[in-house]
């Protein structure tokens, strides 16, 4: 029994000497009960048959978050986590989990340099639980102050239009503002894309809007302040896969991130938005290579759908509609002929 003892002794002894010179370095974050292990790049098991690794990702993605975890770790490698944690929500898809916010929840992600390119894509997944309330409201800020905007994406007021900021070399306050606008229960995926002076706004992997800018964007090393931030309210909403890119993504790669929520998507976007407002001349003419204004079947087919999800109704729910002037009696040729009648120009893929 003696024996047994000690030699049980000398085995305990023994593994803890072994664990304590190959234990994993343990690296603390910002929250206290947050720890990790740090292992190498990859950990061979089962006789080196099987390989643990890190999953492949592009090395311009330098921040992401899936809200997949209890902490809201950064995904992208840079270990560059929110905090607090804002509550969970379904995820878009279904599969995992998204960050919960209201008017007055918001979270915070630091600096750091990697965050520091004048060409950028921001992109996140929304779904909005509350409506408008007639105040400016935040989706995410990034700035120490009011005055520092790169990048900022809000909503107007009195309307689910998405409000686009960036500060520039000579205007703190430049950007744009969305033709769509944000429905209520819906997933929607917005893009904001920034190459020097140029900056694109994509909903739902579509292009919405653009503009030169004055000057080039004008940096910051504030944090990202996401669902709200100390000058505004925050959006009642689910946020999920928020992606910081140090690049401006191809709109094909928008594309394959959204198309799988968005029917009618045959190597492009069955309908897109000719113009918002303009006759029928305009309408007409206002139809990219490959498009031409919707035929009353046309809408029925997918665009009418395509114009609710991307809220282009906002504005306008009078629309144009592709005819032949012989099929189209003389008394009902009037709206078509009269330049000063505007109505929306939706274009079908041809």
């Amino acid at each position: 029994m003696f024996k047994k003892y000690h030699l049980l002794t000398f085995c305990l002894l023994t593994t803890f000497a072994l664990l304590t010179l190959s234990q994993p370095s343990i690296v603390t974050k910002p929250s206290p009960e947050y720890k990790c292990l740090t292992l190498p790049n990859s950990v061979c098991v089962n006789n080196g048959k099987t390989i643990l690794t890190t999953d492949n990702k592009p090395s311009t993605l330098k921040g992401w978050w899936t809200f997949d975890d209890k902490f809201a770790s950064d995904q992208s490698g840079n270990k560059n986590d929110m905090y607090p944690v804002p509550a969970f929500g379904p995820a878009f898809g279904g599969n995992g989990y998204s960050g919960k916010y209201n008017y007055s929840n918001y979270s915070t992600i630091n600096n750091i340099e990697a965050y520091n390119s004048n060409e950028f894509t921001l992109s996140f997944w929304i779904y909005l639980l509350q409506d408008s309330v007639g105040v400016w409201r935040t989706i995410i800020h990034k700035g120490n102050k009011y005055t520092e905007n790169t990048p900022t994406v809000q909503l107007w007021p009195n309307e689910n239009r998405l409000h686009v900021r960036v500060s520039t070399d000579t205007n703190w306050n430049d950007g744009i503002d969305s033709n769509g606008a944000l429905m209520m229960g819906r997933w929607s995926h917005v893009a904001v894309i920034v190459t020097n002076q140029l900056i694109q706004l994509f909903l739902n992997g579509q292009l919405d809007n653009q503009a030169i800018l004055e000057s080039p964007v004008a940096l910051n090393n504030g944090p990202f302040h996401v669902g709200g931030d100390p000058w505004h309210p925050g959006v009642g909403m689910f946020l999920d896969d928020l992606r910081f890119y140090d690049e401006a993504i191809k709109q094909d790669i928008l594309a394959a991130w959204v198309q799988a929520f968005v029917p009618f998507y045959n190597g492009g976007f069955y309908a897109s938005l000719g113009c918002s407002s303009c006759n029928y001349y305009q309408a007409v003419n206002s139809c990219a290579d490959g498009y031409q204004l919707c035929s009353m079947p046309e809408l029925y087919v997918g665009g009418y759908w395509t114009a609710r999800i991307n809220g282009w109704f906002r504005n306008n729910i009078d629309l144009w509609v592709r005819v032949d002037f012989n099929d189209v009696k003389l008394n009902d040729r009037k709206d078509y002929t009269d330049v000063n009648v505007y109505k929306m120009g939706i274009c079908c893929q041809m």
